[in-house]
């Protein structure tokens, strides 16, 4: 406890009985003034009185008598305790005073013993300088007694001498001030001209001073004159335009014939630097040099110009301060309206990899002048147009990108790789890889730079874009969605076309095989290359919002699922424009096949008709091209339904049996019934497509089939002619089911629909033997495998031209 009350006592901290005492005289106080207000003073006076154990009325007896009447014994050992504890408190405090006073003591002593002994030297220094003073005031005594007799003489010859050498200045006045624009020195005539000028002024009167007056008025004339023509030179360095311009205002010339003459010489001689200047980049020059070749006639001009306007008018003048900042603001905007829109056209006309160096270079050149012009307001100006070039700049690298894949596209027919799965896949990543390196380009737009970068450029940048960087990623997350949506729309085009496609007029096989490339190519958007893609943009995002220290969120809006959507509505269209197109041009050669014989008249058939070969490779020529783009689905075993009517095991790839649709006699409730049957089958026809090459090579045959078909149901045939289409039709199936196993199904139902079709023609109809028709199969099959090896298969064929008789393929059941 005692630790603790010294401790408060070092600190200052007032004991509790000193807060209680304290505390009592504030409501004595208060009391006492409250009675005194209401004009109670004798209890006021009792109120103030100091009763306390400290004060000066305190009655120890009484004090003591009432704390026996009021306390138990153990109240009065504590109080007494309290009072101890305070006596020890006061004698501490009493004897802490004492020790510091007593050092102060101390300290006081050996200050004033030195000042004694400095007191004593001071005296003994004041003694030697007053007898100083005292010979000093005695030596001049002398010297004024001395010279007072001389005094008024020399200062009359001093005033003689002084009048007479300005009489001289004036006298040569005129070939000082011809001597100095002679040599050029401008100030130094306006100099002396500006001295003399008064005193000619004063003495024009006489005919001396008028003389000199005069020749010096026509000698400055002629220096105005000068002066003038040189303030019309906008070649002039700055200094020395400052150093005219501030001859002309001390020659009194009106500061707004200057400040105008000054500002339209400046504005038409920038003017024509900026309509001169060429505005696009030639092969050889970079963008920085063509723009610091800008600078050169331009802006560093004008900096100097805007510098001296300011230093004469703006700063020279404060009455008209605004008045002259508003018109150096006039001049500005306009010169600088005609610079950046140069400087837009020089950086969207140049090499892209180096927009973000011009850039920098332009903003740190423009902040430089706005450093020393910060009325203009260049600043904003700045921070907008670069804005404005980097989203241009955005805008041109996609457009290029767009323009690229619309080439690539257009020049798919004229492209020398002959697999065109790789094709397909290979100008995919192209589109891909570029569109990724426009997103690594723009990363110097963002601040994101690595350590080869950084110590390229001298220790990285400042990160004066970073205030834009929410704007340029959600352009540039604007411009990739517009970019797949771009290569929707022109895939759209190769199967919208109305005037070429819809029809299959004059198509080369080239032609159409695009469309498989093109469809493959929309699958591997909507597979792989748009998430890629938006992946990429993402982590853009992600580093642009890290090295510009962002804290606002930014959204990615790109949907990929929706594009990823409509690559694959894409795809489907694609491939049933392929599918409608070669199966039209294999009906149109199917078509000339059936009309061209006449059928009536036909002879006695020897096997299968060279048309019917020509089909055949038709169909193999495109199963090889789709084959090259899309791989085969696995085959599966058909249901019980599909299964041959011969019951032989489905997928055999035996020359299959006709027996089934063959009979010496020909029954018409048979045929019919038959007939009846086929259909049941329920054969769809153009149904959602797979991406695989049986599904899409089904379809062709089912649209080419079906369309024999239809040709047959409009001929009438004889007994020959049937069995010609016999003899067709079987060695179509057998080469069809053989080279096209996962197809063989749909071509026995629509081979033997076209067999009983016919039949249902026929003027007699009487089939051949099946063992017949199955020989002569054999032969032509072997002959026709012999021809194949030995010659390579044509896997295109020339253009089918189609006549107004030609009648199209068959709608979609």
């Amino acid at each position: 406890m005692t630790s603790k009350m010294e401790k408060g006592r070092e600190e200052g901290v007032p004991s509790a009985a000193a807060r209680r005492r304290e505390k009592k005289g504030k409501h004595q106080e208060l009391l006492a003034n409250y009675l005194r207000k209401h004009g109670i003073e004798k209890e006021a006076e009792e109120v103030v009185k100091d009763t306390t154990i400290d004060g000066a009325d305190f009655d120890a007896t009484g004090h003591f008598h009432s704390l026996l009447k009021e306390k138990s014994l153990v109240e009065l050992l504590h109080t007494d305790r309290q009072l101890s504890d305070e006596v020890k408190n006061l004698d501490s405090d009493m004897k802490n005073l004492v020790y510091e006073n007593y050092n102060k003591f101390i300290s006081a002593t050996d200050t004033i013993r030195k000042m004694k002994s400095n007191v004593e030297n001071m005296e003994e220094e004041m003694r030697r300088l007053s007898e100083t003073m005292d010979k000093i005031s005695t030596h001049s005594d002398h010297i004024n007694s001395t010279l007072s007799t001389r005094r008024e003489k020399i200062m009359n010859l001093g005033g003689v001498h002084r009048l007479l050498k300005n009489l001289h200045f004036l006298v040569d006045l005129p070939s000082r001030l011809s001597k100095c624009i002679e040599l050029e020195a401008y100030s130094q005539a306006v100099k002396n001209y500006n001295q003399s000028t008064i005193v000619l002024q004063k003495y024009d009167s006489l005919p001396s001073f008028k003389s000199i007056h005069q020749e010096c008025e026509a000698i400055v004339k002629e220096l105005r004159i000068i002066l003038h023509n040189k303030l019309k030179d906008p070649l002039i360095s700055a200094s020395v335009l400052f150093e005219i311009l501030q001859l002309l205002l001390e020659l009194k010339e009106d500061p707004e014939v200057i400040r105008n003459e000054m500002i339209s010489i400046r504005k038409t001689y920038l003017e024509r630097n900026l309509d001169s200047f060429p505005s696009v980049v030639d092969g050889e020059t970079s963008i920085l040099q063509h723009l610091k070749q800008l600078h050169n006639v331009f802006l560093y001009p004008y900096s100097d110009h805007a510098k001296v306007y300011k230093s004469i008018f703006i700063d020279g003048f404060p009455e008209k301060k605004k008045e002259y900042a508003k018109l150096l603001e006039d001049f500005t905007r306009g010169l600088f309206g005609k610079y950046f829109e140069i400087v837009q056209s020089v950086v969207l006309s140049g090499k892209t990899d180096q927009v973000y160096d011009a850039l920098e270079m332009l903003y740190h050149e423009l902040v430089a002048v706005h450093s020393q012009l910060p009325a203009l307001g260049l600043a904003d100006r700045v921070s907008e147009h670069l804005n404005k070039l980097t989203q241009g700049h955005i805008e041109k690298l996609f457009s290029a990108l767009q323009t690229n894949c619309k080439e690539r596209i257009a020049n798919i027919m004229d492209n020398e790789e002959k697999n065109l799965g790789f094709l397909a896949k290979q100008i995919t990543n192209q589109i891909l890889t570029e569109a990724q390196d426009i997103l690594e380009q723009m990363k110097p737009f963002f601040h994101i730079t690595n350590a080869d970068i950084k110590t390229a450029r001298g220790g990285g940048s400042s990160l004066f874009l970073s205030r834009f960087t929410p704007n340029f990623v959600a352009r540039i997350d604007i411009k990739v969605q517009q970019l797949f949506l771009f290569l929707n729309i022109i895939l759209q085009d190769y199967y919208e076309d109305e005037s070429r496609f819809s029809r299959g007029e004059n198509l080369e096989a080239k032609e159409i095989a695009s469309l498989l490339v093109l469809a493959k190519m929309c699958i591997h958007f909507e597979t792989s290359a748009a998430q890629q893609l938006a992946t990429s943009l993402i982590q853009l995002r992600d580093q642009a919002v890290k090295a510009s220290a962002l804290t606002t969120p930014m959204e990615i809006t790109i949907n990929v699922q929706d594009l990823r959507l409509r690559f694959k509505q894409s795809a489907e269209n694609l491939l049933s424009n392929y599918v409608r197109l070669q199966s039209l041009k294999i009906s149109q050669m199917i078509y000339k096949s059936i009309d061209t014989p006449s059928w009536r008249n036909f002879k006695e058939p020897k096997g299968p008709r060279g048309a019917v070969e020509m089909v055949i490779d038709e169909f193999l020529a495109r199963e090889q091209e789709i084959e090259q783009v899309f791989e085969s689905e696995p085959e599966r075993q058909p249901h019980s339904s599909d299964s041959s009517p011969s019951g032989t095991r489905p997928g055999h790839n035996r020359v299959p049996s006709v027996s089934s649709v063959s009979s010496v006699k020909y029954d018409p409730k048979t045929s019919s019934t038959k007939t009846r049957s086929l259909f049941d089958k329920k054969i769809k026809f153009l149904q959602t497509l797979e991406f695989n090459k049986n599904c899409i090579l089904t379809e062709i045959i089912k649209i080419s089939l079906k369309a024999l078909g239809e040709y047959v149901r409009v001929k009438t045939f004889n007994k020959f002619g049937l069995n010609q289409v016999q003899l067709d039709t079987s060695f179509m199936k057998s080469i069809l089911s053989e080279s096209m196993p996962a197809c063989s199904h749909v071509v026995k139902i629509l081979l033997d629909e076209v067999v009983n079709s016919a039949t249902d023609r026929c003027l007699e109809p009487v089939l051949l033997e099946q063992d017949a028709v199955n020989r002569v199969c054999l032969d032509k099959k072997e002959k026709w495998s012999k021809s194949k090896m030995s010659i390579p298969a044509a896997t295109e064929t020339k253009p089918v031209e189609s006549s107004p008789e030609t009648p199209s393929s068959p709608k979609n059941e």
